[in-house]
């Protein structure tokens, strides 16, 4: 128990250990101030810890059970500093907003609002799913010089139903670079990804886990080079 299995082969500037040296080896002795057996949700929720690296950087480390496995995700933590931080008056005004809404187009409305200015991100929408699985833009932010979604309606098969799933199983998903190199996973077993634990390693609620390289063209036709999903 505790120990790594299956491991990413992008642990290295990580750890300080090859994702070979890690496999088989107790978790604690490659992050000791981490209890991943304890500290794990029993469900798709995630644990979120700061630990210290071999060599004495910080990381952050999300924790969830899936399976039978405790999945431990990390990331380099050294800039912990939020690029846009949250301020005070903003949420008080933002609540204060909310509080006085009249339908959910208010509320799809102040919520891009609030998203747009908190990520800088150059768009956002509100998508809302009808009782037939088409979708609509309910609401949207965006740059001057972007097409406008606003109003547009799509038909159930824009989003596949495994996708519809995703939404509520993970209400968080982030796709940091549509044009980034997926990690394999490796095992002692089999060395690479595609045989042993690793292929029975479901990552549904991962943040970090590579997505449908069909998404990501589907991404790319739309000009879209990064995302972030929340499911509402």
């Amino acid at each position: 128990a505790g120990r790594v299995a299956p491991a990413t082969a992008t642990l290295p500037p990580l750890l300080g250990s090859t994702a070979e040296q890690c496999l088989g080896r107790p978790l604690k002795t490659l992050l000791p101030g981490l209890n991943a057996t304890d500290d794990a949700p029993n469900s798709q929720n995630l644990a979120a810890r700061r630990v210290t690296a071999a060599d004495g950087g910080a990381l952050a480390a999300f924790i969830h059970r899936r399976d039978g496995f405790i999945i431990v995700e990390l990331e380099d933590d050294s800039s912990a500093a939020l690029a846009f931080p949250p301020d005070d008056n903003d949420n008080d005004a933002f609540v204060s907003a909310l509080a006085q809404v009249r339908s959910v187009f208010d509320v799809a409305a102040l919520t891009v609002k609030r998203v747009a200015a908190l990520s800088g991100f150059d768009r956002c929408m509100f998508y809302r799913f009808l009782p037939d699985w088409s979708g609509d833009v309910i609401a949207e932010t965006r740059d001057e010089d972007m097409v406008p979604y606003l109003g547009l309606r799509y038909p159930a098969s824009d989003i596949p139903e495994q996708a519809r799933k995703l939404y509520v199983d993970n209400i968080l998903r982030a796709v940091a670079d549509v044009d980034a190199e997926p990690s394999p996973l490796l095992t002692e077993r089999d060395g690479a990804n595609g045989g042993g634990r690793a292929a029975a390693l479901n990552l549904g609620f991962a943040n970090l886990r590579a997505v449908s390289p069909v998404h990501l063209q589907y991404m790319r036709n739309m000009g879209v080079s990064a995302s972030l999903t929340g499911s509402v």
